[in-house]
């Protein structure tokens, strides 16, 4: 049994993912910006529900990444996988028709979170 963290699990394809691995036996850490999200993301949860622990984070902020990662062993003993699965997509109009604080958020979150995420671990 691995233990697995996905970061941005709370829909889509992160929560697709933990599905699939929870579905395969293993411990899973979800993860989302708010415990809003984080719950939303574990009620659809509907399996092996003793394996799977939620806990929020913002990429883009490293002690949250390292709290993240703390809760995940707290819960589990340890970390075998983690994948950077967060991710925003603020339009889908083209980058002239984003403003300044969109395309800050973006790479924030896509680019600067995943660098963060896979230095801090």
């Amino acid at each position: 049994m691995k233990t697995v963290v996905i970061t941005g699990s709370t829909r889509g394809i992160g929560l697709g993912m933990a599905k699939e691995f929870l579905n395969r036996g293993h411990q899973v850490v979800v993860s989302g910006t708010s415990d809003n999200s984080v719950s939303n993301g574990l009620d659809s949860i509907d399996i092996m529900k003793d394996n799977v622990i939620g806990v929020p984070c913002m990429v883009q902020d490293p002690d949250s990444i390292k709290n993240l990662w703390n809760e995940g062993v707290k819960a589990f003993g340890k970390i075998d996988i983690w994948i950077n699965n967060a991710g925003v997509s603020t339009s889908r109009n083209g980058l002239e028709h984003l403003n300044t604080d969109e395309i800050l958020n973006t790479v924030d979150t896509n680019l600067t979170g995943s660098i963060l995420c896979t230095k801090i671990v």
